[in-house]
């Protein structure tokens, strides 16, 4: 089964998932620029929502567990070295 999604919504996007002949076409429950219109699946997009939470909206909606996305920056001393020399701190 070929699935395709369409992450932005766009004319431009959604002619390239309809010319990729994919069974399942699916995207965001919007006639925005009449994307929807080359959708055969559609999901609510939901604007008050991080893009990274929108776009987990798709795996989710294709049954992935998943809570929440995490933002994590890796501690490096020397790395906070140099930001505090670059910043005036040190």
């Amino acid at each position: 089964m070929n699935l395709v999604i369409d992450f932005h919504g766009l004319f431009k996007s959604s002619t390239i998932v309809f010319l990729s002949r994919g069974k399942r076409k699916l995207g965001y429950n919007s006639l925005q620029e009449l994307s929807g219109l080359f959708l055969n699946e559609k999901i609510t997009e939901d604007l008050n929502k991080h893009a990274v939470e929108r776009y987990l909206d798709f795996p989710r909606y294709l049954g992935a567990k998943i809570n929440s996305a995490g933002f994590i920056l890796p501690s490096d001393r020397e790395a906070e070295t140099r930001v505090k020399i670059f910043v005036g701190e040190v």
